[in-house]
């Protein structure tokens, strides 16, 4: 890049707005203890939500996957955390 007098342009810093951990709710209980074995389906499923960036801000979703052929199970996206998954 010197040799061709390319230089990068850098851009405002990227700050990730994580969850609140400072809150008075209850955490759920732990239920598979990263126990994963399963032996048939619907035994166990597990679920995470993930932040998509797009132009106008974030979208977030949130996928349920059954654990014995990890077979999704619903997913849900919103302008907001608080998106319902209809099963």
């Amino acid at each position: 890049m010197k040799q061709l007098g390319i230089e990068s342009i850098s851009c405002e810093k990227f700050r990730l707005m994580t969850i609140d951990s400072n809150h008075a709710h209850i955490p759920s209980e732990n239920l598979l203890n990263r126990d994963f074995t399963v032996l048939e389906p619907d035994e166990k499923w597990v679920s995470d939500l993930a932040y998509v960036g797009i132009l106008q801000g974030w979208l977030y979703l949130i996928v349920i996957m059954d654990l014995f052929d990890r077979r999704i199970i619903g997913w849900a996206m919103s302008e907001t955390m608080e998106a319902i998954l209809h099963i």
